[in-house]
């Protein structure tokens, strides 16, 4: 059976994340192209990915790499990936450049601008930019997602890396509340929450670096029906992410869509936290993940009443998943939950095909957590 196009891509970025300078000749034999259209495809997304990522790597380390890539076609897509993404991070380059790095390709790299310029002058006229903030140190780009108290940017610093900056409404420098809550999630270390590099305050906002995920906003993808089987391992992810806030004493707040990403493998990432809550008990953590876990589920705002929630759940949502999301709101008979802790158990249970009973003991995780 022939690989996904995803398993390739999948195993170049886990490749490049464990040896970040390896020649593209030596990712290629374990990723197992198998055309040669493949293979340029695999060169393209890896250039651009170090591009962004902050390297100044260039079309000819693949060609002197990858001599197969030197026909005239490959040439010319390795060459749009770069003038893109240049283009993107604020450094593009321009038809004498390439003409002298390229003088082989000297009619295809014209051809190609005048195909752009032909391509410009038909697309209709582009709305106005949005004028971004400017914060010392950064070069924003564009807006990645917008919560109710913050706008995340990416962002390119002084040193060339790509980040993310969540940048905090007007006068946040001084709530004394939110200070604590960056202060609080800046220690933590978790694979699931997204590292505070540099807390600061530009005027009277402040603001957090992060390092750079490339994902899509969860609140972007529950607009449409999100199948079950994908949606469990999101909200284990979240779920084992507040667990391990709580366990470490910390609280991230009150978490929505709009601070989880996902990203190319399809994983769930926190940005930092969200809404702080006067309540940080378990009970008050448990009935927040529960309406993220409401709305992941049925692509709908948690309602006023509980009758329209138990309504809407089994109308819309996985039988067993549904059971989990009223244990967390604690609806209808149902008992809730002791603490996310278990809420993860039974997740765990759920992702891995395991049936778990809905009054079932606390796992390894949940003894795990209550005994700190």
């Amino acid at each position: 059976m022939s690989e996904k196009p995803m398993d390739r891509i999948s195993l170049l970025r886990d490749f490049r994340s464990r040896k970040p300078d390896a020649s593209f000749a030596e990712i290629v034999p374990a990723c197992k192209p198998e055309s040669h259209g493949s293979l340029v495809e695999l060169a393209c997304i890896d250039l651009i990915d170090r591009l962004r990522s902050g390297s100044s790597v260039r079309v000819e380390e693949y060609i002197a790499a990858v001599p197969e890539l030197e026909g005239t076609d490959d040439v010319l897509e390795l060459i749009d990936a770069e003038v893109c993404v240049r283009q993107e991070l604020g450094t593009p380059a321009n038809r004498e450049e390439l003409l002298d790095r390229f003088p082989q390709h000297a009619s295809a790299i014209e051809r190609m601008f005048v195909l752009d310029e032909l391509e410009a002058q038909l697309r209709p006229p582009a709305r106005p930019r949005e004028r971004l903030p400017k914060i010392a140190g950064y070069q924003l780009t564009n807006r990645v997602v917008s919560d109710t108290m913050s706008v995340t940017f990416r962002a390119i610093g002084d040193d060339k890396a790509v980040r993310l900056v969540r940048l905090f409404d007007e006068g946040s420098r001084n709530d004394r509340q939110l200070v604590a809550a960056i202060k609080s999630a800046a220690t933590l270390q978790h694979p699931s929450i997204l590292e505070i590099q540099q807390v600061n305050a530009e005027d009277e906002r402040l603001y957090y670096a992060m390092p750079f995920t490339d994902g899509t906003p969860l609140r972007g993808l529950i607009t449409r029906p999100v199948d079950a089987k994908q949606a469990a391992p999101w909200l284990k992810t979240i779920a084992t992410a507040i667990a391990f806030a709580e366990s470490e004493g910390m609280s991230l707040g009150s978490v929505q869509a709009e601070q989880v990403l996902i990203d190319h493998h399809d994983q769930a990432r926190v940005l930092g936290f969200g809404q702080p809550t006067c309540g940080s008990d378990e009970t008050g953590q448990l009935h927040h993940f529960g309406r993220l876990f409401f709305e992941v589920l049925t692509n709908t705002a948690f309602p006023d009443t509980e009758a329209a929630a138990l309504g809407v759940l089994s109308n819309s949502a996985a039988t067993s998943l549904a059971q989990i999301c009223t244990r967390c709101l604690g609806l209808g008979s149902t008992v809730r939950y002791g603490g996310m802790g278990d809420v993860v158990d039974t997740l765990t249970d759920y992702v891995a095909g395991r049936s778990s009973s809905s009054q079932a003991q606390p796992g390894f995780l949940s003894k795990l957590l209550r005994k700190k």
